[in-house]
């Protein structure tokens, strides 16, 4: 049986409000999940995943768009055109060029306490 959530037990999860599940669905960041005979949204547990993915890539600095362009790729891995081995390629040169100005900016910020 899968389990689901509602949207408070996701947000909980999540370490998110209720209002940011809202914002990533309208920006389709995550998919609306369907209503049950009550009506509530039943979301499904990956969910939980999927919002952490978007607050990870956020505070790294990524825009909403960089991030919707990631959780593409990241759902199409078993579609391995050229296409989206070249985009997946440029994507991770460019985290990569993130991860290199971090570590010199860590590196600067380190020298200067001494």
């Amino acid at each position: 049986m899968d389990q689901t959530l509602t949207i408070s037990q996701l947000a909980r999860l999540a370490s998110v409000n209720v209002e940011t599940i809202r914002f990533y669905e309208r920006q389709g960041l995550i998919s609306k999940p369907p209503r049950g005979s009550s009506g509530f949204r039943h979301f499904p547990y990956e969910a939980v995943d999927a919002i952490r993915f978007i607050r990870v890539a956020k505070s790294l600095g990524f825009s909403l768009p960089e991030i919707q362009k990631l959780i593409k790729l990241r759902a199409s891995r078993d579609a391995q055109t050229k296409e989206d081995v070249r985009e997946l390629e440029a994507t991770l040169n460019s985290i990569n060029e993130k991860i290199g100005a971090l570590t010199v900016l860590r590196d600067i910020l380190l020298s200067s306490k001494r």
